[in-house]
C-alpha cells in the first residue's frame, strides 16, 4: 500500500465538515413540528454541545491510551480498538457490533430518502417500498466495485447536492415564492423526545472522530478542528430547519417528512429530487463500507480478533509489539482516503488493484463471496427501508436509541475504565462523564417511553 503523509488541520476541517452534510438535514424542517421552534433551537444547540463534547472525550480517550501503551496508536486508533484497550474482548465485540448496525441504518436511511424522492418524481407510480426493493440490485452492484477508494469524490457531489441543491433551492422559494404562513409553534411539549432523536441523528459523527484524528499531522488539534465543523454544521442546519419550519416548508400534506417533500413542483425542484436520490444511491457503498470490512473479515476469517490476536502471539512465543498497522497506516493518510480507510477500520487484501489483469480461481471465489455479502447488506437495508415509510420516524429511532448508546454512553464508560475509576480523573472530565452518561441514559428512556 502506498503511504501518504499526515494531512493538514485545514484538509481535516474540510473533511469532516463535508463528511457531516447526510440524510438527516433533510428530516430537520419537519422536526420542528414536533418541538416548536423555541425549544427546538434550544435542544437542537444542547445537541452540538453535547456532540462535540462526545466526540472530543474519545480523542481524549484515544490519547490516554496511548500513554498507557508508551506511544503505541495502532492498537487504538479505531473506536473498537480503543474498547478492547480498555475493557478487553466484550468491549471489542459489543463495539463492533454497535459500529455495525449504527452503519447499516445509516445506509437505511438513505434508502429511504432516496425511494422518497424517486417515488415523488414518478408521480408514485410506484410504492416506496417498491423502489427500495428495486434499488437494491442497483446498490449492491455498486457497492461491489473493488476499489471503492476510487469513489473518494462522490461525498464532494453529495455535499454540494445537500448545499447548493437541498438548501438552495429551500431559500430560494422562501425568498420568491413562500406564500403567507401562520406563526410557527414556540414549544410543543409532547413529542420533545422525537425531535432531539432527530437532532442527534443530523449531528453525531462518533465513528469519525478518531480517523480525523489520525488523519492530522497536529492531532492536537483534533478537538478544535472536531469542535469548529461540528459548530459551523449545526449553526446552517439549525437556521435552516427553523426557516423552513417558520415559512411553512415542514408540513407536506401527506406526501412525505423530508424537505424535498414539502417543496412547490418545479423544475428546480425536479431536478433537486433527483439529484439526491443519485447522489444517495450512488455515495451509499462508501457509507457501507466500514461494516463490509468488519463482515467479510468475521466470514472470511481475514478480521484479526482478539483472541485470534492473543493465540497467534502465544504460539509464536511473542510478546505484543506495537509496529504500525495497515490500521494505523490507513487512518494516516491524507483527506478523503484517510477519514474513509479509518472508518472501515483498515484495508484488506482483495481490495487492493491486482497485480495482472487475470486472477486466480481462489481470488475470483473471494470477490464472489464479498459480492455475495455484500448483497446480502443490502437487502437487509432494503428491507428495512421498506418497512419505515416515514423517513422523520426513522430518524427519532435511530437517533433515541442507537446514537445515544455510541455517543453518550460509551465514551464516559470507557474513559472510566482507562482511568481506572474515578478518582483518577480530573474533576472537570468527571463531571463532563456525569453529564454526558445522564443524557444518554436520559435519551435512551425517553426515547423508549415515546414510542
Amino acid at each position: 500500500m502506498k503511504l501518504q503523509s499526515k494531512g493538514s488541520t485545514q484538509a481535516a476541517f474540510w473533511n469532516f465538515f463535508k463528511q457531516l452534510f447526510g440524510a438527516g438535514i433533510l428530516a430537520l424542517p419537519h422536526a420542528f413540528t414536533q418541538s416548536g421552534l423555541v425549544a427546538g433551537a434550544i435542544l437542537y444547540l444542547i445537541a452540538i454541545v453535547a456532540s462535540i463534547c462526545s466526540m472530543v472525550l474519545v480523542i481524549h480517550c484515544k490519547h490516554q491510551a496511548v500513554l498507557q501503551l508508551g506511544g503505541a496508536e495502532a492498537e487504538v486508533a479505531s473506536y473498537p480498538g480503543l474498547a478492547r484497550h480498555a475493557c478487553g474482548a466484550v468491549g471489542f465485540w459489543g463495539v463492533t457490533t454497535i459500529v455495525c448496525v449504527l452503519e447499516l441504518a445509516f445506509c437505511t436511511g438513505w434508502v429511504i430518502c432516496a425511494s422518497d424522492s424517486i417515488s415523488i418524481v414518478t408521480d408514485s407510480a410506484l410504492s416506496r417500498a417498491e423502489i427500495a426493493w428495486m434499488l437494491m440490485p442497483v446498490i449492491g452492484a455498486l457497492s461491489c466495485i473493488r476499489w471503492l477508494r476510487q469513489l473518494w469524490f462522490l461525498s464532494l457531489a453529495g455535499f454540494l447536492v445537500y448545499f447548493v441543491g437541498v438548501m438552495g433551492s429551500s431559500y430560494y422559494y422562501i425568498a420568491t415564492q413562500a406564500p403567507p404562513h401562520d406563526a410557527p409553534e414556540l414549544v410543543v411539549w409532547d413529542s420533545l423526545p422525537q425531535f432531539f432523536g432527530t437532532a442527534l441523528y443530523g449531528l453525531e459523527a462518533i465513528l469519525m472522530a478518531l480517523p480525523i484524528e489520525g488523519s492530522m499531522e497536529n492531532s492536537q488539534a483534533a478537538p478544535a478542528v472536531i469542535a469548529g465543523g461540528t459548530t459551523l454544521y449545526g449553526v446552517l442546519c439549525l437556521a435552516f430547519g427553523m426557516l423552513c419550519y417558520s415559512y411553512g416548508l415542514a408540513e407536506c400534506g401527506g406526501k412525505g417528512s423530508i424537505i424535498t417533500d414539502c417543496l412547490p413542483e418545479g423544475i428546480l425542484t425536479t431536478i433537486t429530487r433527483i439529484a439526491l436520490a443519485v447522489s444517495l444511491v450512488v455515495g451509499y457503498p462508501c457509507i457501507l463500507f466500514p461494516v463490509t470490512e468488519i463482515c467479510e473479515g468475521i466470514i472470511l476469517g481475514t478480521l484479526v480478533t482478539p483472541a485470534k490476536d492473543e493465540a497467534l502471539l502465544e504460539e509464536r512465543g511473542e510478546e505484543r509489539d506495537y509496529e504500525k498497522s495497515d490500521l494505523a497506516r490507513a487512518s494516516e493518510e491524507e483527506g478523503e482516503e484517510g477519514l474513509r480507510e479509518g472508518l472501515r477500520g483498515g484495508l484488506q487484501e482483495g481490495l487492493q488493484p491486482p497485480a495482472s489483469k487475470e486472477m486466480s480461481q481462489p481470488q475470483q471465489d473471494k470477490v464472489l463471496q464479498r459480492c455475495c455479502i455484500r448483497f446480502s447488506e443490502v437487502a437487509l437495508t432494503c428491507l428495512a427501508a421498506s418497512a419505515f415509510k416515514n423517513f422523520n420516524v426513522f430518524t427519532n429511532v435511530v437517533g433515541s436509541l442507537l446514537i445515544p448508546l455510541a455517543g453518550f454512553v460509551l465514551p464516559p464508560v470507557l474513559h472510566l475504565l482507562l482511568m481506572g475509576g474515578p478518582r483518577n480523573i480530573h474533576p472537570g472530565l468527571l463531571l463532563l462523564d456525569a453529564a454526558l452518561l445522564a443524557l444518554g441514559v436520559g435519551v435512551l428512556v425517553s426515547g423508549i417511553a415515546s414510542f
